[in-house]
């Protein structure tokens, strides 16, 4: 409430870290009772502190309807920020404060409470606030995670996974969760990052837009098509996302003139030219831009279909004959350069699991 107090390193007696007015120290341990704590608090000058105990701060949580994230805030942004995955490695201090706030849980699991089973499907991100738990893997214990590690990652970027092993908690643990769906909302404007972070974990089971929003897979993966002479398809695509993304940031006072000019200009380039047969599209898609066209009603989502429409085309025809060249082995090559070791267990089977299909193909 006032004054001033340190918080002292436990072996060297170092001062690591002031607090000063309104800021708060201990909140892992009032979800968690019983934790050890890391350092030692000492009043630098006379303080007044408000201490509140676990009951008294459950009660206060359930009469506000505040979640567990508005207290452990700073601890779960201090656990991402000291982990190793790469998303969270790359964002600004500002940006993880933006996703634990708004896009982040915390759970807390009590000893012994199985936390997902070998085989389920995947749904969620997990990083340990504080506590332990259990791997295991046939019912059989292969390791121990603390604090910082994380586990889950898989999920978030593969469809449909099952989990690889088994999570316990061996005490009472607190953990940050996001879910498949946050998780891509936050990251959805940082195409590029979630991109390399989805080939570097799914490696050769990767999709097709994974490859094509990282930039280098991008350029290889048009490197493969120029040589075969069917890049047309490809370029179109990217200027559909182009379009709808330039679109869209105009929003909400969109110049609606320059929208169909430039709608106008797809079209003319790619679907009216002398090589418009190269672009394969259903009747209906090109009915739909063509009367949007018409109608002058062109926006950010008259390309969509065509868009996505071309992502499945090329994924059929081309992605398991691009997995197969030189082209993508350089691109793993590429995304794995310099990749730090994870703390994950499901990181590293997948890591094994990759290499193995990317020498089968």
């Amino acid at each position: 409430m006032d004054g001033e107090t340190g918080m002292i390193q436990p072996v060297y007696g170092m001062i690591q870290k002031r607090f000063l007015v309104n800021e708060s120290f201990g909140e892992v341990c009032a979800f968690l009772p019983g934790t050890t704590r890391k350092s030692s608090i000492v009043a630098t000058r006379n303080s007044l502190l408000l201490q509140i105990d676990t009951r008294s701060l459950e009660n206060f949580l359930a009469i506000t309807n505040l979640s567990k994230i508005n207290v452990l805030h700073s601890a779960a942004v201090q656990v991402l920020h000291d982990s190793d995955f790469d998303f969270f490695d790359k964002l600004s201090d500002e940006g993880l404060r933006d996703l634990v706030r708004h896009h982040c849980e915390v759970q807390v699991f009590e000893k012994d409470h199985v936390v997902f089973e070998e085989g389920d499907v995947g749904e969620k991100f997990y990083a340990i606030i504080e506590g332990q738990v259990d791997v295991l893997i046939k019912g059989a214990l292969v390791r121990k995670l603390g604090r910082k590690a994380y586990f889950g990652e898989i999920s978030l970027v593969l469809q449909n996974t099952n989990r690889t092993a088994t999570i316990r908690a061996s005490t009472k643990t607190a953990m940050l969760t996001i879910d498949k769906k946050a998780f891509r909302k936050f990251f959805a404007k940082q195409q590029g990052l979630m991109a390399g972070v989805e080939l570097r974990i799914a490696g050769a089971q990767c999709q097709l837009r994974s490859i094509l929003c990282h930039p280098k897979g991008f350029e290889y993966f048009a490197m493969f098509l120029e040589q075969k002479d069917q890049s047309r398809g490809l370029h179109f695509w990217r200027t559909c996302c182009t379009f709808r993304l330039w679109a869209t940031s105009i929003d909400p006072q969109p110049d609606l003139a320059a929208i169909q000019t430039r709608a106008q200009e797809i079209y003319d380039t790619y679907l009216r030219s002398s090589d418009a047969s190269t672009i394969i599209l259903g009747e209906d898609i090109r009915k739909d831009i063509e009367g949007d066209l018409k109608n002058q009603e062109a926006d950010a989502g008259s390309y969509v279909a065509a868009e996505s429409e071309m992502m499945k085309l090329m994924s059929k025809m081309h992605l398991d004959n691009f997995k197969a060249t030189e082209w993508f082995q350089r691109l793993l090559q590429y995304i794995n350069t310099g990749r730090s070791s994870s703390s994950s267990p499901e990181a590293a089977a997948s890591v094994a699991a990759a290499a193995a299909a990317a020498a089968a193909a």
